[in-house]
C-alpha cells in the first residue's frame, strides 16, 4: 500500500534526493576541473622523440619541412630561447650524421632593410641559425617563396650568417653561379650532394586586391642578380647530372605544390619523377604546410611534403608533421623511417599523450597512401618503417 505524502513531506524528500545528486555532480565537476588544469602541464612535458641507433647503422640522414621563426614563433623563442622550440625532438637531430630542412625566411640583421611587396613576409634572427648549429644541422634549403622577402640585403645576411655558423645552404645566392652551387659532404664514407629548387613564387597584391604570383624577374637568381634557384630544366638538369656523377647520395629540396592541399597534382608528380630519373635519390618536398604521401619511384624516395616543422599556423591539418630518416646499414641495406609528430605552440612533439593520439592515425593514413604492395611497411611504436634499396 502506497503511503500518501503531504506537500511538506514531498518537499523534504525532493530536497534530500537532489542533495545526493548535487554532491556527486560537484565531485565530478571538481575532478574535471583538476584534470583540465593538470593535463596541459602533462602534455607539455612528453618524452623527447629519438631513435635507437644500433651498431649496424652506418649513416642516418634526417629531413624535416618548413622552419619559420617569425610572428608567434619569434615571441615564444624570445621568451624561452630558440632551443626550446626543439626540446621535444632534439635527440632526432643530435643522434644523426646529417640533418636538413627548409629555412622559410631570410635572416635580417638590419631593421632598415626595405620589405618586398609580398603578400606575407617573414624574417629571422641570427639566433635561429645558432639553434640549428647547436642541433647538429648540416644544410638548409633557401629555395623558397619567402627568401627574397627583404631583397638582396636579406639574402646576403642569410648567406653570411649560415657561413659563419659553418652550415651549408642551397638553392639561393647573390648571383646565379652562387645559387647553383651544390653542397657536397663526405660523411662516414658516403659522399652526399644536396641541392635546392623552388617551383613556387611569392604572392603580391595586385591593384584589384587579389593576390597574384610575382614574376621570376623579381625573384629568380640570374647572372649578376641575387635570387632563388627556380625549378626550370635549364637549372636542374645539368646540376642533377653533375651531382649524380660526383656523389653516392643525391638529396634534392623541392619547394612546390599548392598550400593546404594533401593531394599530389600531376604537375608535382611529373616534376619530382623527372628529377628522380635524372639522379635524385631523395626528394624533400615542402611549401603546402600539410603532409603529403610518400612515393618510392624507381628506387628514389619522394617526400612530396613533410609539412610544417617549426610554425605557428592554427589549422588542424597544418599541425601534422613528420620527420623522415634515411638509415643505411653497414651491409648496404637501407630503410626509411617516418616519425609522425604534432605541433603545439609552434613546437613539434611526439604522439605520446592523450590529446594527440588521433594525429598519428591521420598522419599514417596520408603518408602511406601511395605505397603499393611492393613497398610493404611496418610500424615500430609510432614510427612507419619502409625497407629501401635506392641504388641506381
Amino acid at each position: 500500500m502506497r503511503v500518501k505524502l503531504s506537500p511538506k513531506e514531498k518537499m523534504a524528500w525532493f530536497i534530500k534526493r537532489n542533495k545526493k545528486k548535487a554532491g556527486r555532480q560537484a565531485a565530478l565537476a571538481l575532478a574535471a576541473v583538476c584534470l583540465f588544469i593538470a593535463l596541459p602541464a602533462a602534455v607539455d612535458q612528453p618524452a623527447a622523440a629519438g631513435f635507437d641507433r644500433d651498431a649496424d647503422t652506418s649513416l642516418v640522414l634526417t629531413m624535416v619541412g618548413d622552419l619559420m621563426f617569425d610572428r608567434h614563433v619569434r615571441e615564444a623563442a624570445e621568451q624561452h630561447g630558440y632551443g626550446s622550440l626543439f626540446r621535444h625532438v632534439a635527440p632526432l637531430f643530435l643522434q644523426s650524421d646529417y640533418s636538413t630542412a627548409n629555412f622559410e625566411q631570410p635572416v635580417v640583421l638590419d631593421e632598415g632593410y626595405p620589405r618586398a611587396p609580398h603578400l606575407i613576409s617573414f624574417k629571422a634572427d641570427a639566433a635561429a641559425v645558432k639553434a640549428l648549429k647547436d642541433l647538429n644541422f648540416t644544410t638548409v634549403n633557401l629555395a623558397n617563396n619567402h627568401m627574397m622577402d627583404y631583397g638582396a640585403a636579406g639574402l646576403r645576411d642569410t648567406c653570411s650568417t649560415f657561413a659563419e655558423a659553418g652550415l651549408g645552404v642551397v638553392g639561393a645566392g647573390l648571383d646565379l653561379e652562387e645559387a647553383m652551387q651544390i653542397d657536397y659532404r663526405d660523411i662516414n664514407g658516403v659522399k652526399i650532394a644536396t641541392l635546392g629548387f623552388s617551383n613556387v613564387f611569392p604572392l603580391v597584391r595586385e591593384a584589384a586586391g587579389k593576390p597574384e604570383e610575382l614574376g621570376s624577374a623579381d625573384f629568380a637568381a640570374a647572372p649578376g642578380r641575387a635570387g632563388v634557384l627556380t625549378a626550370k630544366p635549364a637549372n636542374f638538369v645539368p646540376l642533377l647530372r653533375e651531382a649524380r656523377q660526383n656523389a653516392d647520395l643525391v638529396i634534392v629540396h623541392l619547394h612546390m605544390g599548392q598550400e593546404y592541399n594533401s593531394a599530389i597534382s600531376d604537375a608535382e608528380r611529373e616534376l619530382a619523377r623527372t628529377m628522380a630519373d635524372l639522379g635524385a635519390d631523395i626528394i624533400v618536398g615542402h611549401h603546402p604546410h600539410v603532409l603529403k604521401p610518400v612515393e618510392i619511384y624507381n628506387g628514389a624516395v619522394i617526400l612530396y611534403s613533410l609539412g610544417n616543422f617549426i610554425f605557428d599556423q592554427g589549422y588542424a591539418r597544418t599541425k601534422l608533421t613528420a620527420v623522415a630518416q634515411y638509415m643505411l646499414s653497414r651491409d648496404g641495406r637501407a630503410r626509411l623511417e617516418l616519425t609522425p609528430l604534432w605541433i603545439s605552440s609552434a613546437r613539434p612533439r611526439p604522439l605520446h599523450d592523450l590529446l594527440s593520439w588521433g594525429f598519428g592515425y591521420q598522419a599514417e593514413k596520408i603518408l602511406t597512401k601511395e605505397l603499393g604492395a611492393e613497398h610493404r611497411w611496418t610500424k615500430e611504436g609510432e614510427k612507419i618503417v619502409i625497407p629501401l634499396n635506392i641504388e641506381k
